[in-house]
C-alpha cells in the first residue's frame, strides 16, 4: 500500500482522516510509500498522523534531496505564520514541519519525485505488474520554485513577501502509475502551464 497526499479535517483526532481510517479498517501497519505532493495545506494536513500510525518505508516529497531545501520550506512558512500572526497559519506551518521532522528522527528514506525518475520499484521488476514514477516536476520548476521561496524571504529585510497560494503548485508532484496494461496518472496540483513540457518529457 502506499498513500499521497493527506487531509484530516482535525489534527488532534486521527479519525477525522479518511486515508488512516481506511489503512486501520484493512489492518494495516506498514506503507511502501507516503507521498507529500506540495505545500498546500489541503495535501498534507494529518500527515504526521499518517506517519505516526504506520511504518513508512519511504517518504516522497516534492523539494530536495539537499536538506537545506527542506530547511528554506520549513523557514518560509514559519516566517510566515508569525508575520500574518493567524493561528490557521501557525498550525499549517507545524505540521509541514512535524511532518518532515517525524521523517528525519525515524530516518525514513526520503526521495524525491522528478520528472522521469522511476519511483517504485527501484531498482525495477519484471515480475511486478506496477511501476511508478514521477511526471513533475521538472528540474525547470524545482529552480523556479526554490527561486521564489529566496526571494520572499531576502528582498525585505525582516518582512517575509507571502507567496500566493496557488504559486506553491509550481512544485507539484505528478506521477505516473503503470498498471498491467492501464496508465494512471496522479497530476497532484499541476497547473496547465507545466503540462505541455511534462508531456514532452514523458512520451511512451
Amino acid at each position: 500500500m502506499g498513500v499521497v497526499d493527506s487531509f484530516a479535517d482535525s489534527l488532534k483526532d486521527s479519525a477525522t482522516n479518511p486515508a488512516y481510517r481506511l489503512l486501520k479498517s484493512k489492518n494495516i501497519t506498514e506503507l511502501e510509500f507516503l507521498c507529500l505532493t506540495h505545500p498546500h495545506n489541503d495535501h498534507f494536513r494529518g500527515m504526521s498522523q499518517i506517519l505516526h500510525g504506520f511504518t513508512v518505508k519511504q517518504f516522497w516529497t516534492f523539494f530536495g534531496p539537499d536538506p537545506n531545501d527542506v530547511k528554506l520550506v520549513k523557514t518560509y512558512f514559519t516566517a510566515e505564520a508569525v508575520q500574518l500572526d493567524r493561528a490557521a497559519f501557525t498550525e499549517v506551518a507545524e505540521e509541514l514541519a512535524s511532518s518532515f521532522d517525524i521523517v528525519e528522527a525515524r530516518k525514513i528514506d526520503r526521495q524525491l519525485v522528478v520528472s522521469r525518475r522511476p519511483m517504485y520499484p527501484v531498482p525495477g521488476d519484471p515480475h511486478l505488474d506496477v511501476a511508478i514514477r514521477g511526471i513533475a516536476p521538472t528540474d525547470e520548476r524545482m529552480f523556479i520554485y526554490k527561486k521564489m521561496l529566496l526571494n520572499s524571504l531576502a528582498n525585505t529585510p525582516g518582512e517575509v513577501e507571502a507567496i500566493p497560494r496557488e504559486k506553491h503548485n509550481v512544485i507539484s508532484s505528478g506521477l505516473m502509475i503503470n498498471f498491467g496494461q492501464a496508465r494512471i496518472l496522479l497530476g497532484g496540483d499541476v497547473e496547465e502551464r507545466a503540462w505541455q513540457k511534462i508531456l514532452g518529457e514523458n512520451r511512451p
